[in-house]
């Protein structure tokens, strides 16, 4: 009888073992990204730290999600301040977003695939794609179109781009949220919009903050600044517009929303952007309006 017991004892030991063994085989591959292979190009073109996937944290829905944390490496975006004063850049305040949605996204059971997990370009920057220490016009459409093919090659069923918008005038502010009205699905990416913009500001409702609500809206009635003339007459943002001969070959192929929550030539939206609570809005926010979206999609 003392052997059965002792036997047993190490069956459970052993059982106790694999089943931590498990888990933290689990959160491992939840919050250790590995790099994906890239079919359309070589490896070589994307820099470290790009284009990664992590898997879900438990169970598995199914969906792949792609969600890209604007600029990145040579490109800053915009540059804001906080009430304080404290100096904000664009690319620091969507990675951080995008780090935390990547989480909640993981718990939820997606898999998730980042354009970018740190701060650096998605393409690997090379002398031509920069003057001086920023991006050339080269290198801001080389590193929009590595985005493209990371997107694409993972056959994401939507796209996210998180961004922050600027404005001249520091009094200027509110949560925007874009869509491309040129492409087959276009419907697809007025809803996913729609969504994604009304979880932000119902988030922020809830946590009794006021931000104008600037709504949705095409890209191609944006009328913004372009870097060159053949980028004003594309007339669509690079990331989620159609195809046009000599400037974008190869477009993103899902569905697509570009969300710019907070202005952060704003100070008190700059402030917020930068905080914890901001962040973990924008994170809860995005999550679910995915989860809504995909919900939507399956039924």
């Amino acid at each position: 009888m003392a052997r059965r017991r002792s036997g047993a004892r190490r069956l459970i030991t052993v059982a106790i073992i694999l089943g931590l063994a498990a888990v933290c085989a689990m959160i491992v591959h939840a919050f250790l990204p590995a790099p994906l292979y890239i079919p359309v190009g070589p490896r070589a073109e994307m820099s470290d730290g790009a284009c990664m996937e992590y898997g879900p944290a438990a169970g598995n829905r199914g969906p792949l999600v792609f969600i890209d944390p604007g600029h990145g490496g040579p490109d800053p975006g915009v540059i804001g301040a906080t009430s304080a004063g404290k100096t904000v850049e664009e690319k620091t305040e969507t990675l951080a977003v995008a780090l935390l949605l990547e989480r909640r996204l993981a718990h939820d059971g997606f898999r998730v695939v980042l354009s970018r997990v740190r701060d650096t370009s998605v393409v690997r920057v090379t002398p031509a794609y920069l003057s001086g220490s920023l991006y050339s016009v080269a290198g801001e459409h080389a590193d929009i179109e590595a985005r493209i093919d990371c997107a694409n090659a993972v056959r994401a069923s939507l796209l996210l781009s998180i961004h922050f918008n600027g404005y001249s005038d520091p009094s200027v502010g509110g949560t925007a949220t874009i869509y491309d009205d040129a492409r087959p699905f276009t419907s697809q990416n007025l809803r996913l919009a729609d969504i994604v913009q009304s979880s932000v500001m119902s988030a922020w409702a809830r946590a009794g903050i006021t931000i104008p609500d600037r709504g949705v809206t095409a890209d191609s009635s944006l009328g913004s600044p372009t870097i060159t003339a053949q980028a004003a007459a594309y007339g669509h943002i690079l990331l989620l517009g159609p195809a046009a001969p000599g400037w974008l070959s190869h477009p993103t192929t899902m569905p697509g929303a570009l969300s710019e929550p907070l202005f952060l030539a704003d100070g008190p939206e700059a402030t917020l952007a930068d905080s914890a609570l901001g962040r973990n809005l924008l994170a809860g926010a995005y999550a679910g309006a995915i989860s809504r979206y995909e919900a939507g999609r399956r039924s």
